[in-house]
């Protein structure tokens, strides 16, 4: 933009110098050339023009004195020469003014020509004034955003270090490695909470423990390291264990006025379709042989029963 108008000035400079040269007097060659054609015309037309004047002052002579004689003293014919040279010399004196007219009109071209590119070189540099400006003015626009940029941008990286801060302050160890069963937990994010509320439940999945139900006259049936087959809820593919423990104390189910009796049971987790804490599912447990009548006896209390992991 600088570039451009130091141009479109030095081009105005110049231009205006030109012009104001030739009002005083020290015109451009092309001009000059002009000027000594049309003084050279002048000098013609005032030595043609005294000529003219001579003969025009004959002619009257002449006219005098033949008016005076009564009778042509001088020969027509000589008058007629005076009379064709006069017109000859009038003609080239009309000739000499178009000529200079010309000329004069040639310099009048120039000099507008001159003004005209002075008007289109003030205009550039106007114009390249007012780029400059408003570059300018909007250099100074993006320098203010890029302070307030750069102000946010020094807030932003201390608000950062005050939640890096904050989080250091906020890191939950827990005691356990394993797998989070918690559902919904993005949902406690940005809400608060306080001190000793649960949050989150993280469970190790590889091995579980299955606690069975089981009724009291079952009991004395099982004994600890009988073979257990378990069927997870609405599946036929069991896993296989052994008890682990059989509880030393009765325990009445909500739904049942017999005492129950829970059983212990260790189940290594399937990693492709792995249980979860609270899921249902059956066990059959495969008890010492018994007699035919025990096997009536206790037909119909199948040793299928729910059971709460």
């Amino acid at each position: 933009m600088l570039v451009l108008e130091d141009n479109a000035r030095q081009a105005a400079n110049r231009i205006q110098h030109e012009l104001a040269s030739i009002h005083q007097g020290n015109s451009p060659p092309q001009i000059q050339a002009l000027e000594r054609d049309i003084e050279g015309l002048y000098q013609k037309k005032e030595q043609l023009s005294a000529s003219l004047k001579i003969r025009q002052q004959r002619l009257k002579t002449i006219k005098a004195v033949n008016q005076e004689a009564g009778s042509s003293v001088i020969p027509a014919i000589r008058v007629d020469e005076l009379l064709d040279d006069t017109y000859s010399r009038q003609g080239e004196l009309a000739e000499l003014t178009s000529l200079i007219d010309r000329k004069q009109a040639q310099i009048q071209s120039i000099v507008k020509e001159l003004n005209d590119k002075l008007t289109r070189a003030k205009a550039e540099l106007n114009a390249a004034t007012a780029a400059r400006i408003s570059v300018e003015e909007n250099l100074n626009a993006a320098q203010l955003v890029v302070k307030d940029r750069q102000r946010q941008i020094q807030e932003l990286a201390a608000e950062v270090q005050r939640q890096l801060s904050r989080r250091d302050q906020l890191i939950l160890v827990a005691d356990t490695t394993g797998t989070v069963t918690t559902e919904d937990l993005d949902l406690l994010e940005n809400t608060w909470h306080p001190a000793g509320q649960k949050i989150m439940e993280i469970v190790d999945l590889s091995d579980l423990t299955v606690i069975a139900k089981i009724r009291q006259e079952d009991e004395k049936f099982i004994l600890q390291g009988d073979q257990v087959k378990f069927y997870k809820q609405g599946e036929l593919q069991p896993y296989t264990t052994a008890v682990e423990n059989i509880s030393s104390a009765l325990k009445s189910d909500e739904n049942q006025i017999k005492p129950i009796w829970t059983v212990r049971l260790s189940i290594t987790n399937d990693e492709t379709n792995p249980m979860k804490p609270g899921m249902t599912g059956y066990v059959a447990i495969e008890t010492r042989p018994m007699t035919l009548f025990a096997k009536l006896k206790h037909e119909v209390l199948k040793v299928m029963r729910p059971i709460f992991i």
